[in-house]
C-alpha cells in the first residue's frame, strides 16, 4: 500500500503519521515492523469500517501472494503494541470469519493540528536495544524509540548519535568550510539513520534467524524417561522403569556413570524439576494402586523423598527466589484444569487461574526469570488440531496476556530461557500432527510472539523431557520407532517368529489379518499413510491405497472382503471404508465426535466404534454401531469406554475404560457391561484388548523390564500372565488370523538418549 502523504490520525495517547512512517505514543516513538504499521494504516485509515482479510491481505502485500496466517501476527502485534488486554478489543475488534475494524475513534488531523511533531531528525532519537542500558534523555529530544522488533540473540548496546553545536573557529570559516561540516555530519547522521531503520525492519527476522546447533549424545540407550537438566549444567534426571518399580536416577553431565537418588517406587514417576539453585528435584508420582498424582521432593544427589503437595499432575516450575512454585491440577469428575501457586514446601496454596468445560490448560507451564509472568498452554478442547496457544498470566495481578498468535495442535513443556527473551517447548503446529514434525523442539521469541522449529532431524521428542541451563543448553530426548511385521505361531513362542517385512513404520498404525495367510497393515508414506498388503512368507508386498493419507486403526471383514479405518478430512475424523483392491472410499460416520477406533463384526455385517464428544468433559467417549455398508448409528453402550473388539462368536465387545484401568466386556446387543477385568502393571491399552482367537480370553500389551510382550488375560479369574517371551524390542500393534493359525506383530525398536543442544540462540 501507499504510505506517502501528509496524514496524521490521533487516538487516546497515539498519534499515527502515515508519511513520515511514525507512530507515537505520548511523545515516544513505538518501532513497528514495515507490514504491521501498513497494516494499522488500511485499518485506520477505515476507522469504524470493517476491512475484509482479502483486502487487508492484498494492500499490505500487494502482488504477492502470502498466508493468512501473516496478517494474524500483524494484528497479534498490533494488540500487543497498543496495549489491549486479550478479550478486550479497545483498538482492533476482530469480526470472526470476515475482517477487522478499527474501533479506537481516530480522528485525522490537519498539518496545523499537530500537537507534537512527527518529523523525527534521526540526531534527535535515543535508540533503546532489548538487554542494554537506556540512555537518559537529552533536553529537546523529540521521541524516544521503544523498540519491538529490534531483538537480537545478544543484547547490542547503540551509542546515541550526538550533534553538538560547531565550535567557534567553524562559525567563522569560510561558507564553503561550513558546507563540508554540514555535510559530513547529514551523511553521518544518515548513515547511523539507515543503520537503525536496516535492524528494525530485519530485527524479527533476527529474532528467527536459523543458527547452527551443536548436539552431544549423553546417554548410551538407556530406559530414560522423564529428563531434565540443572539450571547450572551440572547434571540431569530420568526415571527408567524395572518390572514394576519406578527408578529415579542422575547422571553427571558428560559422563557416563549414574546413581539412584531415591528409593525405587512401586508406581510410576515423572515429571521432573530442578530448583532454582540446583539443589533438589522435585517430582511427580503415583504409588500402586492408588493413581492419585502427588508431588515428592528429593536431594539432588540423593536421599529421602518427601511429599509436599497432593494431586499435582505437571512438572512445577519455581519463581525465581525458589520460594513459590507453580503447577497444574486437573480434577477430572469436574472437567477443571487449575494453575496452583504454592510455597515450595507445599503450603498456602492459592489457584491463580482456573478453567472449565472445553478450555483447559496443557501440561506446559513455565514462571518467568523477572517473576511476572508465568507461561501456559491454553487449550480449547473442540479445536482439536489447532485448540492450543501459549499464553501467559501476570502471578500479581491475574491479567492474562497473549505470547504469541500461532495456533498448535499440541504444546507440551515449557521452559523459559534465562534472560527471559524467550520460551523453548515441545509441540507440534497446527495440522501437522500426522506429519513427521510431530512433537518437535520450537523457540518461541517473546519480543514479536514468533516462534520457529529447532529439530529437523526427523525424530519426535519426549513432550515432558525438557530442560534449559543457564547457559541456553537444551536438554531433550529424540526418539524413533522402526516397525515390521513379523509372523509366529499362534502359541506365541518366539523361535517361530519370522520378519516378513523391512519397512521402518510398518503396521504401527493399524494391522488388519486377511485371508489365506495374508496381512495388511499401515505404513508411513511421506507425511501420511497408506494400506499394504503382504503375503505370510513377505512376498508379493503391494500398496492398496494413496488416499486419504491421514489414516490410521485399520482394521478389516474376516472375510478380507473391505477394510475399515479412520481418516481425517477437513479437520474432522471420520470412518471410512474401501473395497479389499483399496477402492470404492466410502465414509461411513458424520457424527461432531472424533470417530477413531472400531471393529467389524465376523460376519462383517455390523461395525461398533467409539466416539469422542468434547463437550466439557474433556472428551467422553462412548460405543456406536452401524451397518458395515453406512447407515444411522445407534447408541450401544453410553459408557466411557474406548479401542472396541469384536468377539469371535460377535456376542461381545471388549473396551478400555477408566483411563487403563479396566477392560469391560460388554454384550453386542443391548451394551450391557458383563464383565470388568483390571489390567496388569504396565498395560499397554493404545490399541485396545483384541480377543484371544478361542473367544476365553483378551490379550493385550505390557512393558516388563524395557520390553514389550503380549500378556493373555483369561475372562475367569485366573487373572492376566504373559503370552509371548521376546527378550527384547517392542511390539506395537498385532492381530490374529480368523482362523487362529497365524499371529501377526508390528514389533520393532526405539532409539531413545538424552542429548544437550547449543547453540541455537
Amino acid at each position: 500500500m501507499s504510505l506517502n502523504g501528509n496524514e496524521l490520525y490521533a487516538f487516546q495517547d497515539f498519534r499515527l503519521d502515515v508519511g513520515e512512517r511514525l507512530l507515537l505514543r505520548k511523545g515516544d516513538r513505538v518501532q513497528l515492523p514495515e507490514k504491521a504499521f501498513a497494516t494499522l494504516c488500511v485499518l485506520v485509515r477505515r476507522s469504524g469500517q470493517l476491512v475484509a482479510k482479502d483486502e487487508l491481505l492484498a494492500q499490505v502485500w500487494p502482488d504477492t501472494v502470502v498466508e493468512e496466517n501473516n496478517l494474524d501476527k500483524n494484528i497479534s502485534l498490533l494488540r500487543r503494541v497498543l496495549g489491549e488486554a486479550k478479550g478486550k478489543q479497545k483498538f482492533i475488534e476482530t469480526v470472526r470469519g470476515r475482517g477487522y475494524r478499527f474501533v479506537g475513534d481516530a480522528t485525522r488531523l490537519m498539518p496545523d493540528e499537530r500537537s507534537i511533531p512527527t518529523s523525527v531528525s534521526p540526531s534527535s532519537i535515543s535508540y533503546k536495544s532489548a538487554g542494554a542500558r537506556r540512555p537518559q534523555q537529552r533536553a529537546g529530544n523529540l521521541a524516544t524509540v521503544v523498540s519491538l522488533a529490534d531483538w537480537r540473540d545478544e543484547p547490542v548496546a547503540v551509542k546515541e548519535p550526538v550533534v553538538e553545536d560547531p565550535p567557534e573557529n567553524l562559525q567563522k570559516a569560510s561558507w564553503k568550510t561550513r558546507s563540508y561540516w554540514l555535510l559530513a555530519i547529514t551523511l553521518a547522521v544518515v548513515s547511523i539513520g539507515a543503520l537503525m531503520w536496516l535492524r528494525t525492519s530485519l530485527g524479527a527476522e533476527n529474532s528467527l534467524a536459523r543458527k547452527e546447533l551443536t548436539v552431544l549424545t549423553l546417554t548410551s540407550g538407556e530406559d530414560v524417561n522423564f529428563a531434565t537438566i540443572s539450571p547450572d549444567g551440572k547434571y540431569f534426571v530420568y526415571t527408567s522403569r524395572d518390572g514394576e518399580n519406578a527408578r529415579l536416577w542422575t547422571q553427571q553431565t558428560g559422563q557416563s556413570s549414574r546413581v539412584e537418588i531415591a528409593a525405587p517406587f512401586a508406581g510410576t514417576i515423572f515429571d521432573m524439576s530442578y530448583t532454582p539453585d540446583s539443589k533438589f528435584v522435585y517430582f511427580i508420582a503415583s504409588l500402586d494402586p492408588d493413581p492419585t498424582q502427588s508431588l515428592y521432593r528429593v536431594p539432588a544427589l540423593g536421599g529421602v523423598k518427601t511429599k509436599i503437595v497432593d494431586r499435582a499432575d505437571t512438572a512445577v516450575s519455581f519463581s525465581p527466589d525458589g520460594r513459590e512454585m507453580v503447577f497444574r491440577r486437573y480434577v477430572q469428575d469436574k472437567s477443571e484444569s487449575s494453575l496452583i501457586i504454592a510455597a515450595s514446601d507445599g503450603s498456602r496454596e492459592r489457584v491463580l487461574l482456573k478453567y472449565s468445560g472445553l478450555n483447559a490448560i496443557s501440561n506446559g507451564v513455565a514462571w518467568s526469570p523477572d517473576g511476572k509472568v508465568i507461561a501456559y498452554g491454553a487449550m480449547n478442547m473442540a479445536e482439536r488440531e489447532s485448540g492450543c496457544t501459549i499464553a501467559g498470566i501476570k502471578p500479581e495481578t491475574g491479567e492474562i496476556v497473549d505470547l504469541s498468535a500461532d495456533k498448535w495442535a499440541s504444546c507440551f513443556r515449557l521452559v523459559w530461557t534465562r534472560d527471559g527473551a524467550g520460551i523453548v517447548f515441545v509441540g507440534t503446529r497446527a495440522e501437522e500432527g500426522y506429519s513427521t514434525r510431530r512433537d518437535q523442539l520450537y523457540y518461541l521469541s517473546v519480543h514479536d510472539g514468533q516462534s520457529r522449529r529447532l529439530t529437523t532431524e526427523g525424530n519426535r521428542h519426549q513432550f515432558s523431557s525438557l530442560g534449559v541451563t543457564d547457559a541456553d543448553d537444551i536438554l531433550a530426548v529424540p526418539f524413533n520407532r522402526f516397525s515390521q511385521i513379523w509372523a509366529m505361531d499362534p502359541d506365541a513362542d518366539s523361535r517361530s517368529a519370522i520378519q516378513i517385512t523391512t519397512g521402518f513404520a510398518d503396521g504401527r498404525g493399524g494391522i488388519a489379518a486377511l485371508p489365506g495367510d495374508q496381512t495388511a497393515y499401515l505404513t508411513r508414506n511421506g507425511d501420511g499413510f497408506s494400506i499394504w498388503r503382504v503375503n505370510g512368507d513377505g512376498s508379493e508386498r503391494m500398496q492398496l491405497t494413496t488416499e486419504p493419507s491421514q489414516i490410521e486403526e485399520l482394521r478389516s471383514a474376516a472375510d478380507g472382503s473391505f477394510f475399515v479405518f479412520s481418516a481425517k478430512r477437513e479437520g474432522q475424523t471420520h470412518l471410512y471404508r474401501v473395497n479389499a483392491a483399496g477402492e470404492q472410499l466410502t465414509q461411513l460416520t458424520f457424527g461432531k465426535g472424533r470417530e477413531l477406533d472400531s471393529t467389524v463384526s465376523p460376519d462383517g455385517n455390523w461395525i461398533v466404534y467409539d466416539s469422542t464428544v468434547f463437550d466439557g468433559n474433556y472428551g467422553r467417549s462412548a460405543l456406536w454401531k452401524i451397518p458395515a455398508t453406512g447407515g444411522d448409528p445407534v447408541l450401544l453402550a453410553d459408557t466411557d469406554c474406548r479401542t472396541p473388539h469384536f468377539s469371535p462368536d460377535g456376542r461381545h465387545v471388549s473396551c478400555v475404560a477408566n483411563e487403563g484401568a479396566n477392560i469391560l466386556i460388554i454384550s453386542s446387543e443391548n451394551g450391557e457391561t458383563v464383565r470388568s477385568l483390571p489390567t496388569a502393571a504396565n498395560a499397554i491399552l493404545n490399541i485396545g484388548s483384541p480377543w484371544n482367537p478361542d473367544g476365553k480370553a483378551v490379550t493385550y500389551m505390557v512393558r516388563s523390564n524395557n520390553v514389550v510382550n503380549l500378556w493373555i488375560h483369561p475372562l475367569n479369574d485366573e487373572g492376566p500372565r504373559p503370552l509371548t517371551d521376546f527378550s527384547s524390542g517392542d511390539i506395537y500393534n498385532y492381530a490374529f488370523s480368523n482362523n487362529g493359525t497365524r499371529l501377526y506383530l508390528a514389533r520393532g525398536y526405539q532409539t531413545r538418549n538424552a542429548v544437550l543442544i547449543s547453540g541455537f540462540r
